[in-house]
């Protein structure tokens, strides 16, 4: 035994990566179809499709394994979520708040009918008798706004914004309600509008509106051919669009976006599609930002046409979700069919190293990305093996290998 042999050993801890099979396991896998045949091209592609067949005991899946646990998975989201939550819990919370008022109207009111307490600013009675009706009348009033309500969720909203709230509690839980859903509404068409806009003051109106106009006049300027002014644009609006570094980023985040919306409206019933566009229109509140987040869509289908043949998904389960978390499912959806397609083209093995293991470990695990990873070497150990070579026409069998048997002699 050689003691000075270059061996390092350490404790396991899990982290290390142990190859699953070697060359000469991927050649005895192919051996049967090379004896067939002899023909490589078609034993590769197999072994890419297929896997190992248990001829490596199971250990290297192929892409058709793979794509099917991806649909596996994209139906299990579809079997639990429900997208009318989103208009379920907008209904749960418009009724807190008018219960919340009117039990701030009805203590108001019995409030009133208490005696003074002592020491307080002398009035007659007749004074209080006449603020008791004057906020009986007010409280009637209200009351009869609140009885008038339509059942419709983005009527309702439309309807408590123009309500002069009596309690506070309630008025507090409608301006939460109407920033926080403000703020969803930005952020279902701009990643990172969340953080950048607290609430639509004005202010924050004003800079929005100007800032799609600016991003309209970059799409339309690629579009045309003139040089899109994309430093400009982020030193004014870097703050908004965190983590961009080209407009190609940009382009591509604000597709991914746009096409979510799409898909979400998609996947909705007509009456609730109609419902959530109502409350979005009312939530940006300013007819020039809608008409520019319009051109906006229109910008980015001409940039992206094949976009537009996406369609809506199934859902079929009960678990709620808001409207943040519905666009985050969207996009996960998305980026399912993405690499479906990808995987689906690559089943022979032509166009398996564009696939990004990242966005496989994203979408479906750190065991998938590493299946992947193994198909992507399987040519590469064959031929640090010396057992294929690349050609102009492919790959072929090295002189060293016999076709008959599939081995090195």
């Amino acid at each position: 035994m050689n003691l000075d042999s270059d061996y390092r050993y350490s404790e396991w801890d899990n982290s290390q990566q142990v190859d699953p099979f070697d060359a000469n396991d991927l050649m005895n896998a192919l051996s049967d179809e090379l004896l067939e045949d002899g023909d490589l091209q078609r034993a590769l592609q197999r072994l890419y499709r297929m896997g190992d067949e248990s001829r490596l005991g199971d250990r290297l899946e192929g892409m058709k394994q793979l794509i099917e646990r991806l649909r596996q998975q994209r139906q299990a989201t579809l079997n639990r979520h429900n997208l009318s939550s989103i208009m379920d819990d907008l209904q749960a919370k418009l009724q807190d708040i008018v219960d919340t008022e009117r039990l701030g109207i009805d203590r108001r009111v019995e409030e009133s009918k208490q005696p003074p307490p002592a020491g307080s600013e002398e009035t007659t009675a007749g004074d209080n008798e006449a603020l008791r009706k004057m906020l009986e009348s007010m409280a009637a009033k209200k009351r009869e706004y609140l009885d008038a309500l339509p059942d419709s969720v983005p009527q309702r909203f439309q309807s408590l914004s123009q309500y002069d709230f009596m309690d506070n509690e309630a008025r507090d839980k409608f301006n939460a309600l109407r920033e926080q859903l403000q703020q969803q509404v930005m952020q279902s068409y701009f990643k990172g509008m969340q953080q950048a806009i607290q609430s639509i003051t004005p202010e924050d109106l004003q800079r929005t509106r100007q800032m799609v106009q600016d991003l309209n006049q970059m799409l339309e300027d690629r579009l045309q051919g003139r040089e899109p002014k994309f430093d400009e644009f982020m030193e004014k609006y870097g703050d908004m669009f965190p983590g961009v570094n080209n407009l190609d980023q940009l382009l591509e985040q604000m597709q991914q976006r746009m096409a979510a919306m799409q898909a979400l409206m998609d996947s909705m019933s007509p009456e609730m599609r109609d419902q959530l566009q109502q409350m979005m229109d009312t939530l940006i509140g300013d007819d020039r930002l809608r008409a520019d987040l319009a051109r906006l869509a229109l910008n980015l289908n001409q940039m992206f046409p094949n976009q537009s043949s996406r369609k809506g998904y199934p859902f079929r389960g009960d678990e709620p979700l808001s409207m943040v978390e519905a666009m985050a499912m969207m996009e996960r959806l998305q980026a399912m069919d993405d690499l479906e397609a990808q995987m689906k083209a690559a089943q022979t093995g032509e166009g398996i190293d564009d696939i990004d293991p990242n966005k496989v470990r994203d979408v479906l695990g750190a065991e998938e990305a590493r299946q992947l990873e193994q198909l992507q070497q399987i040519t590469k150990m064959l031929e640090e093996a010396g057992y294929i070579k690349k050609t102009d026409k492919g790959y072929e069998l090295t002189a060293t290998v016999s076709a008959k048997s599939g081995r090195r002699h």
